[in-house]
């Protein structure tokens, strides 16, 4: 075997099939809330026309991932309860979410009323100690400023309600949300 015939070789072996990572979209992470009662749409990216299946308790979706990579499936809905794990396969790839809870999700927007911390709040040496509850959920998305609208928010992920991580979220988010949750009884 020459020289060049053996490189060729070595260089066809570690080129091989280029493949996309199995993604989902960021707001997909461990400890999340997902509506309950309502179809549950999930997406993210995998290899073009690649199948995808995706699991949650005993809700199944498949689909194809478009040219683009980009798929997209919803799954029935579900009662509240949990905890469940959301999987994604595409061939010998997975993903797996933990710790997922079926309740109500809330979306809190504003300005400087939202970004007033449970720390600077009043009695807050009374209520931060005592956020610890693992049925309330937080989720904080970043700050972006664009002309144009974004597919997906930036996030680092859902965070279940504890002091250290509560502290910094916002005061009235935080207690719309507890009293939510102690009203109603499902994962918020």
């Amino acid at each position: 075997m020459t020289r060049v015939t053996l490189a060729a070789l070595l260089i066809a072996s570690c080129v091989g099939v280029a493949h996309a990572k199995l993604e989902l979209c960021q707001l997909f992470s461990n400890h999340m809330v997902i509506q309950r009662d309502e179809p549950t749409p999930v997406w993210g990216e995998a290899d073009p026309g690649a199948t995808v299946r995706v699991t949650l308790a005993d809700r199944v979706a498949e689909t194809e991932a478009g040219a683009d990579g980009v798929w997209r499936v919803e799954l029935d809905p579900l009662e509240a309860g949990g905890p469940y794990a959301l999987e994604v396969r595409s061939g010998e790839q997975r993903v797996r979410v933990g710790d997922v809870l079926i309740g109500d999700v809330w979306v809190c927007s504003g300005q400087s009323n939202m970004f007033f911390r449970l720390s600077q709040s009043e009695r807050a040496d009374e209520f931060v100690p005592s956020a610890e509850n693992e049925n309330l959920r937080l989720l904080v998305i970043d700050k972006a400023w664009d002309r144009a609208p974004r597919e997906t928010p930036e996030t680092n992920g859902w965070r279940p309600c504890r002091p250290d991580y509560a502290r910094r979220f916002s005061a009235v988010g935080y207690h719309f949300g507890r009293i939510l949750q102690e009203e109603t009884g499902v994962p918020i």
